[in-house]
């Protein structure tokens, strides 16, 4: 078999695996989310797509062909929409746009390599694989949004960890305690239990205040954490 075909082959198959991989991680790892395991459910799509990334660049490196390259956009569009087939028009808009700088760095990449004579691989690369990892991302970001923990957090109740409450809030009630030790007044060893009581009273007034008041901005949280994840990958 031709070596040219056995690679090309090769990289659709990679291709296509970490698209479905990508998708399907960024669908499903959110699913569950809690804190403690966001950075695992941020870490496993992200490195699916730097491989895409990684396969995708290949492709422009040793494919001259622009009808396979056109391929690509079947390869990376196709899964996508069998994960995300809840759309409505503007995400369509949003994807029709990722499509379109996948499809430029198609064109740019094969247009260095058919305009130079002496080729620079680097410049492929950044010529063909920035305009393709941007719209890689923005499908990316589309994703994120449309998963169940980035709408669960519309109606999800703000509450702040109690550690981080105490951290920040614990000098203050416990300023007349050091201001007695500073003058030398004898200070009981036992914590106050009006103290206490305060600060369990704060915390409850605060968490209330945050879910009552940031009612109406919560619609926009899938939005902004969205918007978020896009600049993080694109970095």
């Amino acid at each position: 078999m031709n070596k040219k075909i056995i690679v090309r082959s090769a990289l659709g198959v990679l291709i296509l695996l970490f698209s479905v991989l990508s998708w399907y991680l960024i669908k499903n790892s959110f699913a569950q989310a809690q804190s403690e395991e966001w950075v695992r459910s941020v870490l496993w799509p992200s490195l699916s797509l730097v491989a895409l990334g990684s396969f995708i660049g290949s492709a422009y490196l040793v494919e001259d062909d622009w009808r396979v390259l056109l391929g690509l956009l079947f390869l990376i569009g196709a899964p996508f929409f069998i994960f995300f087939n809840s759309l409505n028009y503007w995400k369509l808009a949003f994807i029709g746009v990722a499509l379109l700088f996948i499809l430029k760095g198609i064109f740019q990449s094969r247009r260095v390599k058919t305009q130079k004579i002496k080729l620079v691989l680097a410049e492929v690369l950044l010529k063909g694989l920035a305009p393709s990892v941007t719209g890689l991302v923005l499908l990316a970001s589309i994703g994120f949004f449309g998963s169940a923990y980035a709408q669960s957090l519309v109606k999800a109740e703000i509450i702040i960890p109690r550690g981080l409450f105490n951290k920040i809030i614990g000098p203050f009630l416990n300023a007349p305690n050091t201001l007695k030790n500073l003058s030398g007044a004898p200070v009981s060893g036992r914590p106050s239990t009006e103290s206490e009581q305060l600060k369990d009273s704060l915390y409850q007034e605060i968490n209330k205040y945050f879910n009552t008041t940031g009612n109406s901005f919560k619609k926009n949280l899938p939005f902004g954490l969205a918007t978020t994840f896009f600049f993080a990958l694109r970095i």
